[in-house]
């Protein structure tokens, strides 16, 4: 029971490390690439969303690809059981501090082009460089 115990502590430490390394990258490559928040994203069509990690995603209209950043992390993204209704203070305009996605408060948003969205989602991709 013990060993086991220790086991599902272990698995969950290196999760939970993995998560915050991948986030840290994240941040590191907003800085690094001096990438400039806009405070809302207009859409007309349903919008598309792609993980990062658990504080970050990528949001993808016609008009472009949005970086996400939430307040906090945001286990709704990964865990589809429950789902919270997003709050949207405008029809079809999210905006950075007042919307929610999933039921996660949006902190801030980035305008990123289709090569650092690619960037992005590859962090910590390089060989004995998993996040995972």
């Amino acid at each position: 029971m013990t060993l086991l115990l220790s086991a599902a502590l272990l698995v969950s430490a290196c999760e939970t490390t993995g998560q915050l390394a991948s986030q840290q990258a994240v941040e590191d490559y907003v800085a690094v690439s001096e990438l400039e928040d806009v405070a809302e994203v207009r859409y007309r069509q349903q919008l598309r969303q792609r993980y990062v990690n658990d504080r970050f995603i990528i949001l993808e209209n016609r008009s472009g690809k949005y970086l996400v950043e939430f307040v906090t992390r945001c286990m709704e993204l990964r865990d589809n059981t429950r789902i919270t209704p997003d709050i949207r203070h405008e029809a079809n305009i999210i905006y950075a501090k007042f919307d929610t996605i999933r039921g996660c408060r949006i902190k801030k948003i980035y305008e990123i082009n289709d090569g650092q969205a690619q960037e992005i989602t590859t962090l910590g991709d390089a060989p004995g460089d998993s996040f995972e």
